[in-house]
């Protein structure tokens, strides 16, 4: 097989010989190319990916310091044994509010309170909220100077 392939080349011409090396060396180059190009094609993405990711994860240690700012301050201590309306009621006399007009359908409560300080109904809320109460609808409105009306409906949870 050597021989023949020994006697092709020398039947070869000169100029012959010299294009089937060039045409051999091109597709040597585009052989390496095409390896070469896909590497390049995959580092330069996972850089990129890379990039994205570092990002990503300062934006989540972020939001992980910002999380722990935002745990509330509710202790454990819900008065289990009250209903959950003598706990509203307890909640009310509390926060120095006046409840008016209560509705009560299954779990849901809907009523008005009336404050002097309408930062007393927020106060409530989140009272609320560590009893176990889910706020569904709020609206505060001042009627007077010194007079607001908060229209609260929630969802007890248990």
């Amino acid at each position: 097989m050597a021989d023949k392939l020994t006697q092709f080349w020398s039947a070869l011409q000169q100029r012959e010989r010299h294009t089937i090396l060039a045409g051999a060396l091109l597709i040597l180059l585009a052989a390496l190319y095409l390896i070469f190009d896909s590497i390049w094609v995959t580092r330069t993405a996972l850089i990129d990916e890379r990039a994205d990711l570092l990002a990503e994860q300062a934006w989540m240690q972020d939001q992980a310091e910002l999380a722990v700012q935002l745990q509330n301050n509710c202790r454990d201590l819900r008065i289990m044994s009250l209903a959950a309306r003598e706990r509203l009621n307890l909640l009310v006399n509390r926060n120095g509010l006046a409840m008016q007009n209560l509705r009560v359908d299954d779990d849901a409560y809907s009523f008005e309170l009336r404050t002097e300080d309408g930062n007393n109904i927020l106060q409530f809320i989140h009272h609320s909220a560590c009893q176990g109460f889910s706020l569904s609808a709020l609206t505060i409105s001042r009627e007077a100077a010194n007079a607001y009306l908060g229209r609260v409906e929630f969802q007890h949870e248990g």
